[in-house]
C-alpha cells in the first residue's frame, strides 16, 4: 500500500486550537485522487472541525485574577501590620493570601482540564469527519487516518543561551547524542493509504 501525508498547520493567535490541514496536494495521490477533488475534501474536514477554543474556557482565568488580589490583598495587609499595637493588629494577611493561593491553583487545575478535554473534542470530531470521507472513498479502497508523530528540532542557540538558566524550559528540551538542544513536538497528520 502507497501512502501520503497531509500536515496540520499550527495556529499561532492566543485563542488557537488545533489548527487546519495543508491544502496542498501530495505529489504521490496523482492518479489516485485529482487535486481539486483532494483540495475540496480538505477544505470540508477543515470547515466542519472549526478548532477555535470555545471563549467560556477563558472564564477559568475568574478564579485566577480572585486569588491574585487576595494574595496582594494579604501581603499588603500583613505588611501593614504592627504586632506590637493590639487596637489596630489584624492577624488576616495569611489567610487572605492562602485562599488567593487556593483560587489561583484551582483556577490553573481547571484550565488544565478545559484544555485537555477540548483537544480531545477536537480529536474526535477530525475522526468522526474522517468515518464519513472513509465511507466516500472506500469503493476506492482509499483510506483516512489522523495520526501522530513527534518531531525533534534543534533550538535557536540565541533562545537556549537566554533561557538556559529557566527550569521549567529545560525540562521541555532533549539533548542529541552531540549535546545540541533540541525540542520534541507533536504533530498531527492525516495519513492518506491507497492501493
Amino acid at each position: 500500500m502507497n501512502s501520503a501525508k497531509v500536515k496540520a498547520k499550527r495556529d499561532e493567535g492566543c485563542c488557537s486550537g488545533f489548527g487546519t490541514f495543508q491544502e496542498i496536494y501530495p505529489q504521490n495521490l496523482y492518479g489516485v485522487m485529482e487535486p481539486n477533488e483532494f483540495e475540496t475534501t480538505i477544505r470540508t474536514l477543515n470547515s466542519k472541525t472549526e478548532t477555535k477554543m470555545p471563549k467560556k474556557l477563558f472564564f477559568c482565568f475568574i478564579p485566577v485574577l480572585i486569588g491574585v488580589i487576595l494574595c496582594i490583598a494579604g501581603f499588603a495587609k500583613f505588611a501593614s501590620a504592627d504586632p506590637s499595637n493590639q487596637d489596630t493588629y489584624d492577624s488576616n494577611g495569611p489567610v487572605f493570601i492562602g485562599i488567593g493561593i487556593a483560587f489561583t491553583f484551582v483556577g490553573c487545575i481547571a484550565f488544565g482540564i478545559g484544555m485537555c478535554i477540548f483537544q480531545k473534542g477536537v480529536t474526535n470530531k477530525i475522526k468522526k469527519e474522517l468515518t464519513v470521507i472513509n465511507k466516500h472513498y472506500a469503493s476506492r479502497r482509499i483510506k483516512w487516518t489522523l495520526e501522530t508523530e513527534i518531531v525533534e528540532e534543534y533550538v535557536d542557540p540565541h533562545e537556549y543561551e537566554v533561557h538556559k538558566n529557566n527550569k521549567a524550559y529545560r525540562n521541555g528540551i532533549v539533548y542529541d547524542k552531540n549535546g545540541r538542544p533540541m525540542k520534541r513536538t507533536t504533530v498531527y497528520f492525516i495519513l492518506i493509504v491507497f492501493p
